[in-house]
């Protein structure tokens, strides 16, 4: 199958569905009423059967998180992948599920020709997806939206990028120093400035400022990892981890230690492998 016919399959959406919508589902279900969770009857594995608008959850073929076998990642360059991220005054909103960053308007994601708007980005622990099943603590997900002229979602495309135990990170701290530990809680911090683009990994640079090693990621077509579990994510997951201190882990545990949904079948999709330059 041929590069062009592959992308077709990375870039499959489904029309219509509000910006309310789809941002109170990442975080609230707001697909349907049935309460979920993370263990017991209303678990991952019970999903799909506690409200008809989470059936998808049991039923889908293009479920997330997966995976990633590095080895069987096929070598593609997608036409353009930019992060344009700006600087702004965090508001850090405890969901009862996760800790989430709602961001304002201005944050944007180029992709394969569209312009997605960064929406919020939020924390698993566990990571949700492998590389090569190996496990990391943590995930963050940033959740881009592609919309119409009536403000409905096209699609969306959410970059996943691994979190690890190694050096203090001074921008994770901006977040977990002034996390909400009530759900429903929120605090926009006086004085805390973030730019969501200082998180990603970058490529390794020498003393001159030059690439040495570039910038793994991998894409492919999935879903919100939550219910609904809707079908309608573009996943760019990098690489490489960027790292958080074992007493940062410690203290998002402290709140939320057990919030990621097991690995998916991968269902013969195409993992799409490329590099940032």
């Amino acid at each position: 199958m041929d590069r062009r016919t592959l992308l077709k399959y990375l870039s499959i959406g489904v029309a219509g569905t509000s910006l309310t919508t789809a941002v109170q589902s990442l975080a609230s279900a707001s697909g349907g009423t049935a309460a979920w969770g993370y263990t017991g009857t209303t678990g991952p594995s019970n999903w799909g059967s506690l409200d008809p608008a989470y059936a998808v959850c049991g039923t889908g073929t293009r479920q997330s998180p997966i995976n990633v076998n590095t080895t069987q990642a096929i070598d593609a360059t997608p036409t353009d992948f930019e992060v344009n991220y700006q600087s702004f005054s965090p508001t850090i909103k405890n969901t009862g599920k996760t800790i989430q960053v709602d961001c304002p308007s201005g944050s944007t994601l180029d992709l394969d020709g569209k312009t997605f708007n960064l929406l919020q980005f939020h924390f698993h622990a566990p990571a949700e997806h492998t590389k090569n099943t190996q496990l990391f603590p943590m995930e963050v997900h940033f959740v881009n939206a592609l919309l119409d002229a009536a403000g409905n979602i096209v699609e969306l495309a959410v970059i996943g990028v691994f979190m690890e135990v190694g050096s203090y990170n001074a921008q994770i701290n901006k977040i977990f120093n002034n996390m909400p530990t009530t759900s429903g809680g929120t605090n926009s911090p006086s004085g805390v400035s973030i730019n969501p683009e200082d998180i990603l990994p970058k490529p390794k640079l020498d003393v001159l400022g030059l690439i040495t090693e570039p910038l793994k990621y991998y894409r492919y077509n999935g879903s919100l990892t939550t219910p609904p579990c809707s079908e309608i994510v573009n996943w760019i997951l990098y690489d490489r981890p960027i790292k958080i201190s074992q007493a940062q882990l410690d203290q998002f545990e402290a709140l939320y230690d057990n919030i990621a949904r097991p690995v998916q079948s991968l269902e013969g999709r195409f993992v799409l492998e490329d590099k940032l330059t």
